[in-house]
């Protein structure tokens, strides 16, 4: 079973982008982000953070580009450069994992029947700061959950 991670990131810059690939780096088999924009931008300070992060240099990371059309745009482009993977993870760029919990979602992904097309989980969500993380519990108010989908799922209107 082979799981990859979506990330969308646009020309505003997102400070918590390196924690979020960091936080899922060797959990997922493949990390493509896109960058979602002015092209003409080409080492904005979100595709610096991408291009220096451990991942990118180890050959985990593949960033594409594409001038904004709509979100959909952006996540089938992500989809396309995922073919391989069987589970797809998306991921906004100010998001972090709870690893245990996700690696306990792998395994029912790995186990799941074909008819279950996605699952869902809990992640951290930065709001303003790295001190400033929600999540503490699942009781928390700003507790969140992300969905884990199986790669035959495409977008088919404007998002």
């Amino acid at each position: 079973m082979i799981c990859y991670a979506n990330i969308i990131v646009g020309d505003r810059f997102e400070p918590f982008l390196k924690c979020t690939i960091d936080s899922i780096t060797g959990l997922v088999k493949r990390i493509v982000i896109c960058k979602n924009g002015d092209c003409n931008d080409a080492l904005n300070d979100n595709v610096r953070t991408i291009l220096l992060s451990d991942a990118y240099v180890r050959g985990h990371v593949e960033l594409v580009t594409t001038p904004f059309v709509d979100f959909s745009h952006a996540r089938n482009l992500c989809l396309d450069k995922s073919k391989f993977a069987d589970w797809i993870l998306r991921l906004d760029a100010d998001e972090v994992i709870y690893r245990e919990k996700f690696r306990a979602i792998l395994c029912k992904c790995a186990t799941s029947r074909p008819d279950v097309k996605v699952l869902w989980w809990f992640f951290y969500h930065f709001l303003r700061d790295l001190e400033t993380v929600h999540n503490e519990s699942e009781f928390d108010s700003h507790y969140f959950q992300r969905f884990l989908f199986r790669n035959t799922l495409r977008w088919k209107q404007p998002v």
